[in-house]
């Protein structure tokens, strides 16, 4: 077994002073294999009756139990899960996706025409448009690359179209589609069943395909849909080659990203931004070839991304201590706009007192009392010895003027932003600009009312 071990150390690149392996994934398998090849052994020493052979068979095995996991299976395991760790999923982005798409119907009707229109048979033509085809098919369903390689060509005679029944339920919309669009059953992962959609381009281009297979020299007895048509090979072309050279081809910005598995994660992570219920996800989970669960843990928008986008508005309001006043609200509903907006406008704040500086503006940024109490962390408000750039004066301090109704109806004129987050100073001060009578107030005294009556204003 030492022997055994070395061996697999020295083919996985293994690193004996930091205890990891070049290639992990090859040491899992080797071992998998070897445990395979104790099975077979003990079962052709159970044929045979020899007991010598099934004794070194079963020793074997549980050898391998005993300090594979050890020797190999741990280091593996933790080189695969470093590697995995701070490295963010990169998803193939909307641009490059229609780029892509566009680049095999333009290129796929180009062979197609060579194919039909000339009197002499292009093998070249009927191989791009194969290989276009192919990349079709995964693209539009989101299927795996090997799923729809294997295709059988009885899988596409036995094309149909949904069944009418239940068509009431359907807008007409989809009712067109259910009309438009041919379905083709094939052999997914584990056995499953799995649907692929067929618009009547790619139809088209699929009979074409069938029907010049003889003139592309494919033998008969190769019975998938995208057969090879060199070296009287039984096999098919492989979309992952397909994808990576017409990806490339494309002018994609990222074709590295135009991969089965990422456009899989792709559709999981968009179909995100929709209100889907249980049962659509279920539905485009069985469409994908998968449950629900796996659909959930390892397609849709990665827990870095969750992380980011969601926990950390928790912790930012809990920081800030703005958490109370929102109450009883979601993490898809919870809002830190005022603090992200509060930084930048302070920030433009500063920027515009720094550009028209003079000398008594000079003096007070030069006052202690201007500064930030780091211990409150609130700034401390100087004595107002005249007007600010671009605000007005403020009311004595402990006294609060009350908002009229035309203010109120003025300030309402901001609720198509309030909506969707709080208005930043540049806001404010465009509508207190078409609105005269709230220049008697500083923006920041707008926003403050903004927020605390937020609910209120966006529900009337």
């Amino acid at each position: 077994m030492k022997e055994i071990i070395a061996a697999v150390h020295d083919v996985a690149g293994f690193n004996h002073e930091q205890h990891t392996f070049s290639v992990p994934s090859l040491s899992l398998k080797l071992g998998h294999t070897l445990k395979k090849c104790a099975i077979i052994l003990k079962a052709q020493a159970l044929e045979t009756g020899d007991k010598d052979k099934e004794s070194l068979a079963v020793n074997f095995k549980q050898l391998c139990e005993c300090t594979w996991e050890v020797q190999v299976s741990t280091h593996a395991l933790r080189t695969l899960g470093n590697a995995k760790r701070n490295n963010p999923m990169v998803l193939p982005t909307n641009a490059d996706v229609v780029r892509i798409t566009q680049y095999l119907n333009d290129f796929g009707a180009k062979q197609l025409r060579l194919l039909c229109d000339n009197d002499s048979f292009d093998k070249d033509a009927w191989n791009l448009l194969s290989e276009v085809t192919l990349c079709q098919l995964i693209i539009f369903n989101r299927r795996r690359q090997g799923e729809v390689s294997k295709m059988k060509v009885d899988d596409f005679m036995k094309k149909h179209k949904a069944k009418p029944d239940g068509m009431c339920l359907l807008s007409k919309v989809e009712q067109g589609l259910c009309q438009m669009l041919e379905v083709v059953e094939i052999v997914g992962k584990r056995g499953r069943t799995v649907p692929v959609l067929l618009t009547p381009e790619m139809t088209e281009k699929m009979t074409v395909l069938l029907e010049k297979r003889e003139h592309a020299g494919v033998v008969a007895d190769n019975d998938y849909m995208f057969a090879r048509s060199n070296y009287q090979s039984l096999g098919y072309i492989r979309g992952s080659d397909c994808l990576r050279k017409h990806a490339s081809l494309a002018g994609a910005a990222n074709p590295q990203c135009l991969r089965s598995t990422k456009l899989r994660k792709h559709i999981a992570t968009a179909s995100q931004m929709l209100s889907l219920t249980e049962q659509q996800m279920e539905l485009l989970a069985s469409f994908m070839g998968h449950d629900l669960r796996v659909h959930r843990q390892y397609y849709q928008v990665p827990d870095t991304v969750l992380r980011v986008a969601k926990l950390s508005k928790l912790f930012i309001a809990l920081e800030k201590g703005t958490l109370p006043s929102q109450e009883g609200k979601t993490l898809d509903d919870l809002s830190i706009d005022d603090v992200d907006s509060d930084d930048a406008d302070q920030s433009s704040e500063c920027d515009d007192d720094a550009d028209v500086a003079s000398p008594e503006t000079q003096h007070q940024s030069s006052n202690p009392t201007n500064k930030w109490n780091k211990k409150n962390s609130i700034p401390v408000q100087p004595q107002a010895s005249g007007r600010e750039h671009g605000a007005a004066v403020t009311a004595p301090k402990g006294k609060k003027r009350p908002w009229t109704e035309d203010e109120i109806e003025a300030v309402h004129s901001l609720k198509p932003i309030l909506l969707f987050r709080l208005p930043g100073k540049a806001d404010i001060e465009k509508v207190q600009r078409e609105h005269p009578l709230l220049q008697e107030r500083t923006w920041r005294n707008i926003k403050d009312y903004l927020r605390n009556n937020r609910s209120k204003i966006t529900k009337m």
